[in-house]
């Protein structure tokens, strides 16, 4: 199954894309790197930097992203902890 991880760089959305690698799931991941890691990522995972409201990336690379089953967002940005 192919499934799309948001904030995938992330303490939670790295674990969850171990865990779905694990399993024999294809996962694509996106992060923009500002909360997350690079060396999160798990090496397996299709992985894009960019923000999830940058819509020219995401036309220019349709069939990247198209028909992920299931999708899972998982970012979080740091400032929402003060």
């Amino acid at each position: 199954m192919k499934i799309f991880v948001t904030g995938v760089a992330g303490f939670l959305g790295s674990h969850l894309a171990d865990a779905m690698l694990a399993e024999g799931h294809y996962v694509v991941g996106i992060d923009n790197l500002i909360g997350g890691e690079l060396d999160n990522v798990p090496s397996r995972v299709d992985f894009h930097q960019f923000d999830c409201n940058d819509f020219d990336h995401r036309r220019a690379s349709p069939n990247r992203f198209a028909n992920p089953q299931p999708y899972r967002h998982w970012p979080w940005d740091r400032s929402c902890e003060r």
